[in-house]
């Protein structure tokens, strides 16, 4: 988790993180932050207690997101155990349903090949009702390495930073949009679904990687339009080869430098900025075009 943490604080700086501890009771260690290094901090106040109770844990994240972000908001749910259901495994049976559009992820630091297969069964029903994934780590024996290698899977597989290039005429900024996109549409599949609360109609491709703004209106024609999702727009240096440099340093165990990075944002004069201060005086967004009858607005706001 240490290692996931400073892939999240590297690549989603702007994205709130809780966590929470559950057994017979749940505990929020961390309310929602982005603080990571809060987050790092209290991985040593977590101790193991009595048993393993995952509907009651699901239960909980289900009070705390509604509680925090209501049901409209996609998360991600990353979810840690040894797969050892306790004393009260009946509880598990009790299908949980999660009220928002939400990505479940169970990492099981546990062996495959020795975990019960009916442990393993009653996880799968639990988790029946969400888009949803199993990782376990690899190889024959549980090691540091071991496990740090899958939450890294994790981070690479589920948690990619999208990319762009914002142009206008000939003015460009690298830009990344925070949450991703590519984490955003994920939730669709399970957007129709009978238990979640509402239904998009609407699809759309693949967003592009170049960000070209098409023309201006008057902020008050944009009162309050219809979304279909919501993203910040913020500078960023991170390409393919940089995330790929971190993902080295992350398995090595070594931090990655910040401070040739830091350098170069501060000299380098931004598009994005001059933009954003444009829209902000001018009262007025920028409209941009991301496919076929798909429209974007960038606001100052």
């Amino acid at each position: 988790l240490f290692t996931f943490f400073t892939y999240l604080e590297n690549v989603f700086p702007l994205e709130y993180v809780s966590m929470m501890t559950f057994s017979s009771t749940c505990e929020v260690l961390v309310p929602f932050t982005k603080d990571h290094n809060e987050l790092k901090e209290s991985l040593d106040e977590i101790v193991a207690v009595d048993r393993t109770d995952l509907s009651g844990a699901l239960q909980s994240i289900i009070d705390i997101v509604v509680k925090e972000w209501g049901v409209f908001n996609p998360m991600q749910i990353i979810l840690v155990s040894d797969g050892i259901l306790g004393v009260n495994k009946t509880q598990t049976d009790n299908v949980v349903s999660l009220p928002f559009p939400c990505k479940l992820h169970v990492v099981l630091i546990e062996n495959r090949e020795e975990m019960s297969s009916t442990s393993l069964d009653k996880i799968c029903k639990l988790i029946d009702t969400s888009a949803s994934d199993i990782i376990f780590p690899t190889g024959s024996q549980l090691t540091s390495q071991s496990v740090t290698d899958v939450f890294l899977q994790l981070a690479q597989t589920h948690f990619k930073p999208f990319h762009a290039l914002l142009t206008c005429g000939h003015l460009q900024s690298k830009v990344a949009l925070s949450p991703s996109p590519i984490m955003t549409q994920s939730f669709h599949d399970i957007a129709t679904t009978p238990q979640h609360r509402f239904k998009n109609p609407y699809t759309i491709g693949e967003y592009p990687t170049e960000i070209s703004v098409c023309g201006f209106l008057d902020v008050n024609i944009l009162s309050a339009p219809a979304v279909y999702s919501k993203h910040f727009v913020i500078d960023t240096e991170m390409d393919g080869v940089r995330l790929e440099s971190l993902v080295k340093c992350l398995l090595e165990g070594k931090e990655q430098s910040k401070e040739s990075d830091n350098v170069s944002e501060i000299e380098k004069p931004s598009f994005r900025v001059l933009l954003h201060g444009s829209l902000k005086c001018e009262s007025k967004v920028a409209v941009v075009q991301l496919g076929t009858n798909w429209f974007g607005f960038l606001s100052s706001a």
